[in-house]
Parts: structure tokens; sequence; C-alpha cells
């Protein structure tokens, strides 16, 4: 077994926002930049590689708190998200704190890794809040739902 804690910088590009309550599920925007911090406490079991110790690999499940920041673009929306009374068309953030679960396998070789992993966050141990204002007013119908796969390649470096 083996137990460690962690934290990683998140940065990123993402994809069309949808709007659920819209008709047809409209675009509210194209895409935006997102950043975040992950910190978790991970335990694993690590398989043993006898012939070549370098090449230990490891099952893993973290659980820890993420932060992150979205930036919707408000770009590509659609006729009904175009009203002025909502607003989309300005751009907006939003600010996410959620408790992440995640279960992964590191792959590992002499000098780097690759590691796929799931996450997902705990649904009643979230919460959101945003800067899109519709006519001054924002209600917080539910709590944020993430689910997250990651493929993460390291390169390992030994200072001596």
């Amino acid at each position: 077994m083996d137990f460690d804690l962690g934290a990683e910088l998140l940065l990123g590009f993402h994809g069309k926002t949808t709007a659920g309550w819209l008709p047809e599920d409209e675009v509210v925007s194209s895409g935006g930049l997102g950043a975040g911090l992950n910190t978790f406490f991970r335990g694993g079991i690590v398989l043993n590689n006898e012939k070549h110790p370098e090449r230990n690999s490891m099952l893993f499940m973290s659980l820890g708190p993420q932060i992150i920041m979205m930036q919707h673009n408000g770009k590509g929306v659609g006729t009904f998200g175009s009203r002025p009374s909502l607003n989309y068309t300005e751009g907006w953030n939003e600010y996410l704190f959620i408790l992440n679960f995640s279960l992964g396998f590191d792959f590992t070789w002499a000098n780097f890794s690759i590691t796929p992993e799931i996450r997902v966050n705990v649904p009643c141990l979230a919460a959101a809040t945003t800067t899109w204002e519709p006519n001054g007013n924002v209600e917080q119908n539910d709590a944020p739902v993430i689910y997250a796969y990651t493929l993460k390649v390291s390169r390992r470096f030994s200072i001596k």
C-alpha cells in the first residue's frame, strides 16, 4: 500500500455550454477557459515488478477538495439564449467548489508514467456561484455534478 498527499494545477479549454432549461438545450456559449486547483489524499496498491522495480505500477483511489473557475465566452449563443434579458452573450464566470473522488491506474516505466483516471464529485458536498446575471437575479437549483476522464503523461527527473 502507498499513501500520499498531492495537488494539481488545472488549466485548459472547454467546449460548448448548453442550458437545459432553454428550448432544445440551446447553446449559451461556444467555449471558454478553465483554471483550478485539485488537492487530494491518495491511497493505492502498488503492483511490484520484481524483475524491473523501476516499472512498479499502482491502482489508486483519491479524495479531496477541488476549486474550479470556468470562463464562458458567450459566443455562438442560440436564438432564444440571445435575448437581452438572459445576458448570455456578454460571457460570464462560474466558480465550483467540490469534493472530488477518483479512481485510476499509474503505469510506470523507468523515466515516465501514463495515468488514466476517472473523476467524479460528491454531489451533496458541492456548491457553485456565478457572475451571470439575467435581469440582476441568479438562482441555484442544483449542486454541480462533474464527471471527468483524464490521461496524464509524466516524465520523471532525478535530482542528486
